[in-house]
Formats: C-alpha cells, structure tokens, sequence
C-alpha cells in the first residue's frame, strides 16, 4: 500500500514538472516527492529491525554437512558448527525452494520418529535433523544435532533409582544424579518399551496428576516425587526423577496504606508470577519443590523498593499473606484465613 502510494506522488510529481499537469511554481510539485518518501520510512525502518543477519557461508567449513543435503544459498549465519551439533539460518530461501530442500532431506533419511519440521527427525544412523521456514525474510532455520553416544550401561542404585522400576535394556548413560535429580538415557527402547516401562512407573505409584501421552508421560507419587519418562526418538528413553513437589495455596491481601498508590509485581524464587493491582485479593495454585522459597513483591514504578518473604514447604498446604504499601515501604506478614 505505502509503495503504491510512493508510487502515484512521484508520477504526479513528474507530470507535474514537466507540465503535462499545469500548476503555478514548483512548490507543489517538491511537496509530493517529500511525502512519497516519507512513505518510505516505514519500508526502511522494517528492513533494518527485521532484515536478517547474514554472511557468506563457505559450506565446506561445515563440519556435518555430509550429512545432509547442501542448501541452493551462500548467504546466512552460523550460531554453533561443531561435530555434533549444528545450528544456522540460511537467508534468500524461497519457499518453493525450502519445500524441495525438505523433500531432499527426507530422501536423505530424514523420515524416524518424527517429522523435519514439526519437532525435527531421525535417519538411520541417528542424527537428528530441525527446519522451519520464516517466509516473511524467506528464511530458514536449520538444527542438526549428532547421535546420542550409549553404551553398555549398569542401573544406578540408592537415591532416586529406588523410587522407579530398573529399564529392561542395559544401553544408556546417567546424565546427572544428584541431591537434586537423576536423569539417564536408555537406548535400544522402541515405542512400545518405552509404554511397558511407564506402566511399570504407574504400578510402582507414580500416578498422582499424571499426563500420558505416546511420548511423554509425567507424574508424582504419593510422596511427592515427580517422574518425567520421555521417548526422544531412535529407540532412546529418557527418565528423570527430581525431588519432591507439593502443591501450595497462596492467598494475597493487598492494602495500600500510601495516598500514592501503586501495583506490584510478584515473584517466587526470581520467577515473575504475577502483576497484582493495589487494594486487590489474589489466589495462586503453585506446585513447589520441598524446602525453602522466596516471594518477592516489587513497586512497578520503582524497582529499588521490594521486600521478600521466605516459605518453607514441607507437605502440601495454604499460606495466607497480607502486603501492605507504604509511601517508601512493602511489608508482608502471615494472617490465618
């Protein structure tokens, strides 16, 4: 619309000097030229806030660009070129090209567990390949990443492992295990493993506030530890069991003793919850982990004034809190409800 419009000004403009459109003076004529290009300014503010960043890309330099077909561009940027993962954007991309680049990477094996441009897809020998395309800068996004490296493996004992059922297959890795969770990954585990084993975790009581899906399944036990069992895809399992959640109650007064009145935001643990208006009565359901937390309420107007408030969970329950805004202040002190 705006080229169109710089368009009709400058061809009036012209008609105008030449005398093909009779006018007194040039005044009138340079009044249009100037408005045809501030409709340009709009064009040109957009392309520099939304032009994507680009360099030349030498593609030998890419170090698993065997492994998958070489895009038709040598414009773009590269965020991360290792051996085992790959992520770039490649610019001047039509969509009528990223459409056949998708169908050669499929024809490359790009076909397992997934589709390339939903949440990526595995080829025979375990890389897993990433594309979306952003028609507006006609560009693509491409993330490779390389096998996930499993060996023989032998089941961790103590601690979180005795909360869940030992997995059937002996190939996997521990990713972390400490006060905090255990992760690992288990290979040679297929979809319908991957269903036995979460209902193993379910017999075992991991069923409080679950979620099951063909991928994904989560939940807690009655003690309050929460169970994540995710199928990543190339028959790879991932399990993690993290310490203990309890669902918490928090009721918020909120008075304002100050004739400035002012709204606050509201943190837990530096997490940004809520913005909560002045003289208002607020309900959160939050699912906490066991031990201490920090509420935290900030004036909006000025950063500099804030207090905190420290919870300690230890089973599931109801905390009632009453903020008071002074004129230089925020208090909080508990009140029975």
């Amino acid at each position: 619309m705006c080229a169109a419009l710089q368009f009709a000004f400058l061809f009036i403009a012209s008609l105008m000097k030449d005398g093909t459109i009779p006018v007194k003076g040039k005044a009138l004529s340079n009044i249009l030229v100037i408005i045809s290009f501030i409709f340009l300014i709009p064009y040109l503010a957009y392309t520099v806030t939304y032009a994507p960043y680009t360099e030349k890309i030498v593609w030998s330099d890419v170090k698993m660009i065997d492994e998958i077909p070489q895009p038709n561009s040598k414009r773009g940027y590269i965020y991360t070129n290792t051996n085992d993962s790959l992520n770039m954007d490649v610019n001047n991309i039509s969509k009528s090209a990223y459409d056949k680049y998708v169908e050669e990477c499929k024809n490359y094996g790009y076909t397992i567990d997934g589709d390339v441009e939903a949440d990526g897809a595995f080829n025979d020998e375990g890389y897993k390949l990433k594309l979306y395309y952003y028609e507006y800068s006609k560009e693509m996004e491409l993330k490779l990443e390389a096998p996930i490296k499993l060996a023989s493996y032998s089941f961790p004992s103590g601690g979180y492992a005795d909360l869940i059922p030992k997995p059937q297959s002996n190939i996997g890795r521990t990713e972390r295990n400490n006060a905090n969770a255990l992760e690992v990954l288990i290979g040679e585990t297929d979809q319908l493993a991957f269903s036995d084993y979460v209902d193993e975790c379910m017999a075992a009581g991991f069923t409080v506030d679950y979620d099951r899906s063909d991928t994904l399944f989560t939940a807690r036990n009655d003690e309050g530890y929460r169970l994540t069992v995710s199928y990543i895809g190339y028959n790879i399992m991932n399990i993690t069991v993290s310490e203990k959640e309890y669902d918490v109650t928090i009721n918020l007064d909120f008075d304002s003793d100050s004739e400035d009145d002012y709204d606050v935001f509201f943190y837990i643990d530096d997490d940004y919850i809520d913005y909560i208006y002045y003289e208002s009565s607020e309900t959160y359901h939050e699912v906490l982990t066991e031990g201490t937390h920090t509420l935290r309420f900030e004036n909006d107007d000025d950063y500099n004034m804030d207090t905190t408030y420290i919870i300690n969970v230890t089973e599931a329950g109801e905390v009632s809190l009453r903020v008071v805004c002074d004129l230089d202040s925020i208090s909080v002190e508990e009140v029975s409800k």
